[in-house]
């Protein structure tokens, strides 16, 4: 089965592109078509023993859609019920990746640093004590980031800044 799109087309087509996507040497060379390698190495099994084993199940698509939709990600479930591999093609929005907090020792040195730190910390309450110690870390974080940037500014940006001009310094 397969389903087909004006910008693509997936299911089970049957086909192999590579040796390697079969377990044994019974392919038919004639037929390797034009797919590319996703996935898994393979999505069917016949369920006998020995096995065969073979990669079917893709996705094809346009330049278009790819271009228009490159954010999708195709993923490989496990079947209880079926001898393939399911397909889903996820299209949805991937989640920003949580950037760390990074806590700055030189940030001490500073002289609002403790100040902010205390009023970051006592500006949440929350009646459970986990979740306030949560919220507040959270809040003292944000609190120090922003600090940071505002008194501080752009440390990457300083320390280019003075590579630079050691690197003059040393050539004059």
């Amino acid at each position: 089965m397969a389903i087909v799109t004006n910008h693509g087309i997936c299911g089970d087509f049957n086909l192999i592109y590579k040796d390697e996507d079969k377990n044994n040497g019974h392919v038919n060379r004639r037929m390797m078509g034009k797919f590319r390698h996703n996935g898994p190495r393979y999505t069917w099994s016949n369920g006998q023993t020995p096995s065969t084993m073979v990669h079917l199940d893709r996705v094809l698509c346009t330049t278009e859609w790819e271009e228009r939709y490159g954010e999708c990600h195709l993923r490989y479930l496990a079947s209880a019920v079926s001898d393939h591999s399911p397909l889903l093609l996820d299209c949805a929005p991937t989640p920003q990746p949580y950037r760390r907090f990074h806590f700055e020792d030189y940030w001490i040195r500073q002289d609002s640093f403790h100040e902010t730190v205390m009023n970051a910390w006592n500006s949440v309450q929350d009646p459970e004590p986990f979740k306030q110690l949560m919220i507040r870390l959270q809040a003292t974080a944000r609190k120090l980031v922003s600090w940071s940037v505002s008194t501080i500014g752009s440390v990457r940006h300083k320390m280019a800044l003075s590579r630079e001009l050691l690197l003059r310094l040393d050539k004059a």
